[in-house]
C-alpha cells in the first residue's frame, strides 16, 4: 500500500544556531564510617535551537533497509512526483530541557563470609551480594528447593538480600560466600510474620531500626537438635523469624553503621521483658521434650500470672515438611496458669515430626498434671515420663488438687487446628466414674456407647467419625475433608443423654 506524506526538501534539517547549557547540577555523596557508600550525580541541559525555515514537497514512493550495525552499508530510494517545492515552512525558536542521574557505588574488595550449617533444614540468608543470587551458586549441594515465606511456604530458585529462606542440607557443612560486603540493607516486611536475613556483620536486635511498623515478637532463629530459639544477635548467613504489626521496613546495621544515620529509631523490642529474664523467674517451670533423636524442645509454665505481653511469646508458624516441633495449642511456647481459678485449667501440647519414643521431663511442679491419653501424671510427685504412642493426646492443666483432676464428666474440645485444611483432630473425654448412668439412672458401666458424627450447615449428616463403645478417658480423631467443599460445618458428641456441638471451618 502507497503512502503519500510531506517530507523535506533537503538532506538534513538545517539548524540557523543551536546551544547547550548545562543549567543545574548537583551530587550527593552518602558516607558511613568515613567511607563513600555512593555517589549520586544529577545533570539537567538545556538546548536552544532556531530551525530555519524548510522547503518541502509531496513523496510519492519510499523504501529504506540496513542499519548501522549490518555488514552492508543502509540504502534508501525516493520516488518523487516531478514537482518543484510545494511549500516552505517558518523559522521556528524551541527549547528543549532533559537530564540524566547516574549513581556510582563505591567500588569494594570482595568480602567472604563464612558460616556453618546443619544436616537437616536451617534458615538461612544472602549475607553479600552478588551477581548470580541462584541457588545453586550461592549453596551448590542443597538437598531442597528454598522456601521463603509470604502467608505460606513458596519455592524459590533465587534469592535475594534481606530475605530469609527454609533451605535442607544432607550433612553439616562450612558455607562460605564471596561478594559485596552488606553494610547496611533495608528491609521490607509484611503484616505478621516474616523471615528476614542479614547482613555481612552481627546484628544487634536491640539496634533494628524500624520504620512504618512495629516488632510485636522476639527475633526467632532454628537449631536443627533445638528448633526455635529467641536470639539477640542476628548472625550473617542465617535466616530469622519475626512479627510486625503491619507492612513496614526494618533497617538492618552494624552498629557502628547506625550511628551515621539520624531520624530513624531503633526497635524498641529491648523494652520488654528478655526471654532470659523472664525464664529466670523462679516461678517459671520447664517442660522438656526429647525424642528418640536425641533432639530436645523446651516449653515453659507458671502458676503465677506474671506482667508480661503473652504475644511476645508466641514461635513463629511450623517449619516446611516434616520438622520435629513442640507448642502449646495456643501457639505459645509459654502457659500461663491462675492459681486463683478454682475451675481446672488444660491446655494441648502439639508435637510434630517426632520420633518415638518421647522422654518429658520436668522439675517438682505442685498442682499441675500431664494428662496423656486416659491417664493423669503428678508432676508434683514424679519429674519424668514416656510416651511410648505417637496417637496420645498430651495436655498439661494446673489444678488446686491435681489428684482430683481425673475426669468425672464429659467434655467436647474446639478442633486443631481451625481453620484447617485437609486434616484437623477432634478431642474429647470420657467420665471415669460417676454415680449414676446417664441412660439408665444405674451405675455407669466401664464402657460407654458414644458417637461423633459431621454435620453440614443444612443438618445433613456428612461423616460418622465414632460409633462404638469407649473406656474413660481423654480421646482424639482425626478427620480428613479433603473430599467435602469448603465450608462451615458443625460436630456433635452424643453419649446417653450428653451431648455437645461445635462449629469448624474447612477452608481449601
Amino acid at each position: 500500500m502507497k503512502q503519500v506524506i510531506l517530507t523535506k526538501s533537503s538532506t538534513m534539517l538545517r539548524f540557523s544556531r543551536q546551544s547547550f547549557n548545562v543549567a543545574r547540577e548537583w551530587n550527593s555523596v552518602i558516607r558511613i564510617n568515613n567511607k563513600i557508600l555512593c555517589i549520586i550525580v544529577v545533570i539537567v541541559l538545556v538546548t536552544n535551537c532556531r530551525l530555519a525555515a524548510q522547503q518541502y514537497r509531496l513523496l510519492g514512493n519510499s523504501f529504506s533497509s540496513g542499519s548501522g550495525k549490518s555488514a552492508l552499508g543502509p540504502y534508501a530510494s525516493d520516488i518523487t512526483l516531478g514537482q518543484t517545492a510545494t511549500g516552505t515552512t517558518s523559522s521556528t525558536e524551541y527549547q528543549n530541557e532533559f537530564g540524566f542521574w547516574s549513581q556510582y557505588n563505591a567500588l569494594s574488595n570482595p568480602s567472604s563470609v563464612q558460616f556453618s550449617v546443619s544436616d537437616g533444614w536451617n534458615l538461612v540468608s544472602a549475607p553479600t551480594r552478588q551477581g548470580d543470587m541462584r541457588l545453586i551458586t550461592l549453596f551448590p549441594g542443597a538437598a531442597s528447593q528454598a522456601f521463603s515465606y509470604e502467608n505460606g511456604y513458596s519455592p524459590k530458585e533465587s534469592l535475594s538480600v534481606g530475605l530469609g529462606y527454609w533451605l535442607k542440607f544432607a550433612s553439616p557443612r562450612v558455607v562460605q560466600m564471596q561478594g559485596v560486603p552488606l553494610v547496611i540493607e533495608t528491609v521490607g516486611v509484611a503484616d505478621k510474620w516474616n523471615i528476614i536475613g542479614t547482613i555481612s556483620t552481627p546484628v544487634d536486635v536491640s539496634g533494628i531500626a524500624e520504620i512504618g511498623t512495629t516488632v510485636s515478637s522476639q527475633y526467632f532463629g532454628y537449631e536443627n537438635e533445638s528448633g526455635y530459639a529467641a536470639a539477640t544477635t542476628l548472625e550473617p548467613g542465617k535466616g530469622y523469624w519475626v512479627k510486625v504489626n503491619g507492612a513496614g521496613e526494618l533497617v538492618l546495621s552494624s552498629a557502628s553503621a547506625l550511628k551515621a544515620f539520624s531520624g530513624v529509631a531503633p526497635s524498641k523490642q529491648h523494652g520488654i521483658k528478655s526471654r532470659g529474664t523472664l525464664f529466670a523467674n523462679k516461678t517459671v517451670n520447664t517442660l522438656t521434650v526429647k525424642d528418640a533423636g536425641g533432639r530436645v524442645r523446651n516449653l515453659f509454665f507458671s502458676t503465677s500470672e506474671l506482667e508480661i505481653d503473652k504475644d511476645f511469646y508466641e514461635l513463629p508458624p511450623l517449619p516446611p515438611g516434616n520438622i520435629f516441633d513442640v507448642r502449646f495449642s495456643t501457639q505459645r511456647l509459654i502457659a500461663f496458669f491462675d492459681s486463683t481459678e478454682k475451675l481446672k485449667q488444660r491446655i494441648s501440647i502439639t508435637i510434630t515430626g517426632a520420633e518415638y519414643p518421647l522422654r518429658l521431663t520436668w522439675k517438682h511442679s505442685p498442682h499441675t498434671f500431664l494428662s496423656i491419653g486416659n491417664k493423669i501424671i503428678s508432676m508434683e510427685e514424679k519429674s519424668e515420663h514416656t510416651i511410648i504412642e505417637p496417637d496420645e493426646i498430651i495436655k498439661i492443666g494446673f489444678s488446686s488438687e491435681a489428684e482430683q483432676e481425673l475426669q468425672k464428666e464429659f467434655a467436647l474440645f474446639q478442633n486443631f487446628p481451625n481453620p484447617f485444611n485437609p486434616l484437623t483432630s477432634i478431642n474429647y473425654s470420657i467420665p471415669v466414674f460417676s454415680g449414676r448412668d446417664f441412660a439408665t439412672g444405674g451405675q455407669l458401666p466401664a464402657d460407654i456407647w458414644v458417637t461423633l458424627k459431621v454435620y453440614n450447615t443444612l443438618g445433613e449428616e456428612v461423616v460418622t467419625l465414632v460409633n462404638e463403645m469407649q473406656p474413660p478417658g481423654f480421646k482424639s480423631v482425626t478427620w480428613d475433608a479433603g473430599g467435602v467443599p469448603s465450608g462451615v460445618y458443625y460436630y456433635r458428641l452424643q453419649s446417653g443423654i450428653f451431648s455437645d456441638v461445635k462449629k469448624l471451618l474447612f477452608i481449601k
